[in-house]
């Protein structure tokens, strides 16, 4: 029986192993050189796009949605009542009456506009997307603001030029 021993270098190491350290010198190698370009090169940045300013008919409008829901956080039912139109439809139509009701309006969650955009005009007025957060005052109200997505929800406000005043007529959730 002639059992061979492995053959060794003049170093006294086997040549497999030479060619495993090698490998990972050359591995470390390569990841050490990541590492640096990754912290020298900066990331690379999306480029901002310039927007026109809001014309003065959105100007007016995001403010006339904002007094509204200003005016429905607060229970200021006159200033509700002036800013709406004499026929709301949608959420307005909805919501309406639990605002004005004469018993008491119970805020449950005030609104954050965080923002306006797509702001269109109509043949009698306007309409403009609203995002907005809830900042829940009771149980209830912090429930309700927990179901939006990261508490952020969006609305579209309808408004029509009524008696040569701008209102909001109607919203859709």
């Amino acid at each position: 029986m002639n059992v061979e021993a492995p053959i060794a270098s003049s170093t006294g190491t086997r040549p497999g192993a030479r060619w495993v350290l090698w490998a990972i010198a050359v591995v470390s190698l390569i990841a050490a050189i990541v590492v640096v370009a990754v912290a020298v090169w900066p990331a690379p940045r999306a480029g901002l796009t310039p927007t026109p300013a809001p014309s003065a008919e959105q100007l007016h409008a995001q403010q006339v949605v904002t007094a509204w829901v200003q005016a429905a956080d607060s229970g200021d039912t006159a200033t509700v009542r002036q800013l709406t139109c004499a026929n709301p439809t949608g959420t307005i139509a909805r919501d309406l009456p639990t605002i004005l009701d004469p018993t008491g309006y119970r805020v449950e969650a005030r609104d954050h506009i965080d923002g306006f955009f797509r702001y269109a005009k109509t043949r009698n007025g306007a309409q403009i997307d609203v995002m907005y957060r809830q900042i829940g005052l009771t149980p209830a109200g912090r429930q309700h603001a927990a179901v939006g997505a990261n508490n952020f929800f969006g609305d579209t406000y309808v408004l029509v030029n009524e008696d040569g005043e701008l209102k909001v007529c109607g919203a859709i959730s």
